[in-house]
């Protein structure tokens, strides 16, 4: 089963779907970049909303394939990051 983290919680819905979908949700404990870390190290995907993702926790997510912004905007991604992750 493919593992989605969440960095924050989502709809209930949103929560659903994926796990009727055959997804391992997870939210992060925390959202500071050593929690997200840890946490991102063995995720599929990761879907987030106002936290940071910053290159070293992009870098963390070996098995990183998504990352999902939920919302408008991507100032709270590191986009050049995301665009060159070996992993993605």
């Amino acid at each position: 089963m493919k593992k989605v983290l969440l960095s924050e919680k989502i709809d209930d819905a949103g929560i659903e779907l994926l796990t009727k979908n055959h997804f391992d949700v997870q939210v992060a404990p925390d959202t500071d970049n050593e929690s997200m870390k840890a946490a991102i190290k063995d995720a599929y995907a990761v879907i987030m909303r106002s936290s940071k993702l910053s290159a070293d926790v992009i870098a963390a997510g070996k098995e990183l394939k998504i990352i999902s912004r939920n919302g408008t905007g991507i100032n709270n991604v590191d986009v050049d990051a995301a665009a060159t992750c070996v992993s993605c």
